[in-house]
């Protein structure tokens, strides 16, 4: 049997080896094409990883050294340095990623028509000791925005795009470490600050919580964040100066001292301020240079020990809260959570607890805040006790103690188990908290006799 062609099948085989032409030619072939022609036109064949040293030439300004330390990187002159890192890296990235977009001239004696005898801008980069590369950027090109060049190996003159030229339009203040501490948040342990208002010291504990000082005072995450923040972030405006001359700046009687210690194989890191006029001033004890930084930096360095308290009443998390009990001097009340159910010991059936009137009790307890602290005493006898439970294996585990005396008619004196000093809380909190078992009651509405007509 003759088999035949019929025009469908025609049309599904060319369709077939259209795709398989389009998957290899278009997808691999010429892919494999445009990634050789793009690597032929880059100035430099190397990665950004590839350079351990950048030298930097400009026609009129300095002459910039760079060595690569690890991760980090070094100026080397014209002073000794440490760089900003994410500036060199932005800089390889720009030199490693540039193209050339023509050739001008294969050769060239002329050097001069093109402002490559004296070029604008020379980058030299090194592989190793004895492996460099050196682009020499010349003048720019009357239309568009491009510039001639030449690489140092190879006698073509090139145009490229002026975008290079640019990027290393760096200072020698852009090209430094700005930074005015070195240690990372992860690695800080304690922070010891030294002010207008005394000397005091935060502690990170074993659970990567802050407290301050070594009664362990909670710290107030919002504006110890806040302070941590500022420590760290310290930026330098400017290099004051190039030499460690504290008098000049009034850092030999430093405003603000403050320590930093990671841990206990290292170094600790102490950093000065000191204010003149209108401008601030500080030193790493490590770096041997003064630099000026911005004086916001003062509204948080400034404040003292008991702006970092943490101030609210105690410390717990209402939705981990299973049972409440509150005494008080004519009664006790115990309510205790089963699933999502509130219930309530000793009610009577008819009695239905109000779950509303409970997690708004537990958000008051948990939003409320002290305006004073005050030391702490031994109480002979509490006029209220609120005390919270978690349950943890089976078992009710207390997580916050919070006990009541009188002292006062407009301020409740107290303390909680989850700080270790007293505090005074206002007469309108206290009454919001000092509830019995009636109060987490839903209130029955009472229905009026119908009148007879």
């Amino acid at each position: 049997m003759k088999f035949k062609f019929s025009s469908t099948t025609f049309l599904v085989l060319a369709l077939a080896g259209t795709s398989a032409w389009y998957l290899l030619y278009e997808k691999r072939v010429k892919s494999e094409r445009s990634v050789k022609e793009k690597k032929e036109k880059l100035l430099l064949s190397w990665s950004p990883s590839d350079i351990q040293e950048l030298e930097i030439k400009h026609l009129e300004g300095q002459t910039f050294k760079l060595k690569r330390t690890g991760a980090d990187w070094i100026l080397t002159s014209p002073v000794e340095d440490a760089a900003d890192s994410a500036t060199v890296n932005s800089l390889l990235g720009s030199l490693t990623s540039a193209e050339e977009e023509r050739v001008v001239e294969e050769a060239s004696e002329k050097l001069e028509l093109f402002g490559l005898d004296k070029p604008s801008l020379s980058i030299k980069a090194f592989k190793d000791v004895n492996t460099f590369t050196e682009v020499f950027i010349g003048s720019q090109t009357q239309v568009g925005f491009g510039a001639y060049a030449r690489v140092s190996n190879r006698p073509q003159i090139l145009k490229i795009n002026r975008s290079l030229f640019n990027a290393f339009q760096k200072s020698l203040f852009e090209l430094r470490n700005k930074s005015l501490v070195k240690t990372p948040k992860t690695d800080l342990k304690e922070l010891e600050i030294q002010n207008g208002t005394g000397r005091f010291l935060g502690l990170k504990t074993s659970q990567d919580k802050w407290v301050i000082g070594r009664e362990s005072y909670p710290t107030d995450p919002t504006n110890w964040n806040k302070l941590l923040n500022t420590v760290l972030n310290l930026k330098a405006k400017e290099v004051a100066s190039e030499k460690p001359d504290l008098t000049s700046f009034g850092l030999n009687q430093p405003q603000i001292v403050f320590t930093l210690t990671t841990t206990v194989d290292k170094p600790k890191e102490t950093v000065m301020l000191s204010q003149k006029g209108d401008k601030l001033f500080a030193k790493n004890d490590s770096i041997p240079f003064v630099y000026e930084v911005a004086p916001e930096v003062l509204a948080d360095l400034k404040l003292g020990e008991k702006d970092f308290r943490d101030r609210h009443l105690t410390q717990f998390n209402r939705f981990n809260v299973h049972k409440i009990t509150i005494s008080r001097s004519d009664s006790q009340t115990e309510l205790t959570k089963e699933g999502a159910v509130w219930s309530l010991k000793d009610s009577k059936p008819e009695q239905k607890i109000d779950a509303n009137r409970i997690e708004q009790f537990l958000t008051q307890l948990q939003d409320a805040v002290v305006p004073d602290f005050v030391p702490s005493a031994k109480i002979e006898k509490a006029s209220l006790v609120i005390e919270l439970f978690e349950k943890k294996e089976d078992k009710d585990v207390s997580v916050a103690k919070i006990e009541f005396w009188k002292a006062g008619s407009q301020y409740i004196r107290g303390k909680s188990s989850t700080s270790p000093v007293g505090w005074n809380v206002s007469a309108d909190t206290f009454k919001q908290l000092d509830l019995s078992g009636k109060d987490f009651l839903e209130i029955q509405e009472t229905k009026q006799p119908e009148k007879k007509s």
